[in-house]
This record gives structure tokens, sequence and C-alpha cells, in this order.
């Protein structure tokens, strides 16, 4: 077991997948129809685990690449100014673009943070009174100033509720649907989300699971509320939905808030939803489904790449090393110039340009062989 450059690479890879399956998935209605929003939130964690686990297991089942990796490897090796090469270009402005990113979300929170102080509180003890009902574990604000319901705060979370008038009841559910929020930890798991959005702001797909996220965070939400309603509780909220959908928004909410709606798209996905199950959270997905699951994202750790080269006739030396395996000082073998030459339906270690072994398949799954170019005999 060990962690390799190319073990890195498929663990982006599998991310990746993770979160285009997931996001494919949660723009089915028949299919969130049929199991639980929970299933695609289990879905895109395991490919986050796969993406900071990047290790690979002995036996790996190992795919040759005789062209991308490759050419993504001179590329990067390719030298600019000295000792340093496109590669480590490339890194830098891949931390530079995270620490912008980062330094970006910091300064929106702080100036959420500074507006909502000045945000005129109102008097209204109705809803103070039915926001006791939930607990006393968040803050609640009324203002004017706050156009539409949302909750926001880490650690000492807070209800944000416009001074608008409505039926007890549609408080009510609103304030179950904003508890319901802080109950599930949701700015918690948007602000991971952030934070992933930062780390791979080079990738469209983390910029697109960020806001699908919300999406599905609030589709995870209306099951929760709508779970044991009636049919007329939940046609009440739906209408509550289309509602505060009419109001006009315009004031800013933080990185990471749960607000009640969001854009037309996603409204569509939960009032689809809420139209075809009447209650989401009665359904439950089926054990083989989640079987299937484990078994992708564990057997994922058992696939590696190694990139394949083509190498002259004139470069590859005749054997004059030993040819067992257990002789080659795998210590030392690290700080050399290594690769592997497939020749006669074998594969021959190089050491520092010198014939040092025959390695066998299942050797080449192993350190330090699985980190090593192998080329090919032209001849």
């Amino acid at each position: 077991m060990g962690i390799t450059v190319y073990s890195v690479v498929i663990s982006v890879v599998f991310f990746n997948v993770a979160l285009i399956a997931a996001f494919l998935m949660r723009r089915s209605s028949t299919f969130l129809v049929r199991h639980t929003v929970s299933f695609l939130l289990l879905m895109v964690l395991l490919g986050i685990i796969r993406l900071l686990t990047p290790i690979d297991f002995d036996k790996a089942f190992v795919v040759r690449s005789y062209q991308v990796i490759p050419a993504i490897e001179d590329f990067i090796n390719r030298p600019i100014a000295g000792s340093y090469t496109l590669g480590s270009l490339l890194l830098l402005i891949w931390l530079a673009g995270t620490v912008i990113f980062l330094v970006r979300d910091i300064v929106t929170q702080i100036r959420f943070v500074r507006t909502s102080r000045n945000y005129p509180p109102s008097d209204r003890r109705d809803l103070i009174d039915l926001a006791g009902e939930y607990g006393s574990n968040f803050g609640l604000l009324v203002s004017s100033s706050i156009s539409r319901p949302y909750t926001a705060g880490l650690f000492c979370p807070t209800i944000y509720l416009p001074d608008i008038e409505l039926p007890e009841e549609s408080w009510r559910t609103i304030l179950r649907h904003e508890v319901q929020h802080i109950r599930s930890h949701d700015e918690a798991k948007k602000l991971f989300f952030l934070a992933i959005q930062a780390l791979f702001w080079w990738n469209p797909l983390a910029h697109i699971s960020r806001k699908e996220i919300d999406t599905i965070l609030e589709l995870q939400c209306d099951a929760k509320v709508t779970a044991r309603m009636r049919k007329e509780e939940v046609d009440a909220y739906f209408d509550l939905l289309k509602t505060l959908k009419d109001r006009k928004v315009d004031c800013k909410i933080p990185v990471g808030a749960s607000a009640l709606f969001w854009d037309q798209k996603e409204l569509e996905a939960r009032f689809a939803v809420l139209e075809n199950t009447g209650s989401l959270g009665r359904k439950r997905p089926h054990a083989i489904v989640y079987i299937l699951l484990f078994s992708a994202f564990l057997l994922s750790y058992f696939v590696i790449v190694q990139p394949v080269r083509f190498a002259s006739s004139e470069n590859i030396l005749e054997d004059t090393s030993v040819s067992d395996f257990n002789a080659i000082d795998v210590d030392a073998a690290y700080s050399s110039e290594m690769y592997i030459v497939f020749e006669n339906s074998e594969y021959h270690l190089y050491v520092n340009g010198v014939a040092a072994s025959v390695v066998s398949e299942e050797n080449l799954s192993k350190p330090p062989f699985n980190t090593l170019p192998i080329l090919e005999d032209s001849k």
C-alpha cells in the first residue's frame, strides 16, 4: 500500500466520476422519487474520501497508459528556467488560485457579518414565540431589510426572517425548515464544498458541485420536513414555496447559508419531487444499491495507472546484473534513475541505465515499481 503520483491521478478521476454520477441522478425526478437524496450525498461523500485518500493496494489492477500519462509527464517536466519546470509553475498557480478563492469567501463572510449587524430588528413577538417552540439553540432576527428566510452561522446559528405578513402555520413551516438545516449541520457541509471548490478551482465540476450541493441539501431538508405530513400539508408546503418564490430578492446572504428557496432550476426540482411523491421522506433505496456503491468505492483502490513509453533498441542494454528480485536494494533504487523495459515478453528493471532485474507481473503493482514508467522495445 502506498501513495504515488499515479494513485493521486486515479483519486481525482474517481472523484469526478462520483460528482458526475450524483448530479446526473439528481436531475432525474424518477430517481429522486424512488430513492432518497441521502444516497446522492453518500455518493459525493465517498468521492471526496477517495479524493483525500489517494492510496493503492498491493495486487492492484494496472491500467497502462500509452499516450495520456506519458504526454502529461513530458508536459509538466518541461524546463522553463534552470531547475524549475512547467509543473512547478502550474503548482504555484494552483496554490495561488486556492488562496484567492479562500480569501474571497472569507471577505464575503466578513462583509455579511458587518451588514447583518446593521439590520434594524422588528418587534415580532409572534415569531419569537413560535421560534421558542423549537428550542433555544439558535438566534432569531426579523427585519424589514431581509427579503427571504435563511439560516447562517456555523457555531452560533441564526435564523433570518423577513418582516412580512404570513399565516401562523406558514411561519411554523418556515421555522421547521430552517431549524432542520441547523439540526442537519447543512452550513458545515456547504462550507466543506466551498473548500473543495477553492482547492480545485481549475476544475469546472468543483464549481458545479458547489452549486448542486445546495439543491441536494434543500431536497433532503424538504424530505425531512414533509416526512410525516399529510397530503394537504404537503400541498400547503408546496404553495408556500411558490409564494416565497414570487417575492423580490434584494438582499445578499453569506456563503454557506441555507435559504428556503434559491433559483428557478432548484425550485423546479423540488416541485417535481414534492408533486410526484407527496412525501419524499418515506422512500428508501434498496440495500443492493448501497452494496454496489460501496463495492465500486472499495474496488477503486485496486486500480492504478502506469505510463508506457516506447524505447529504441539502441537505448536498451543487455542484462548485466542479477535477475533475482530480492537482490534489489529498493531503498537505494528510490533515489536512482529507474524505469522498466518490456522486451521479449518480460519486464526488465533498469537502474541508472543498467539492467538490474526481471520484474514479475505481480511485483509491478508494488512499490517502487508501481511508480515507474514502462518502456516498450520498438524493435
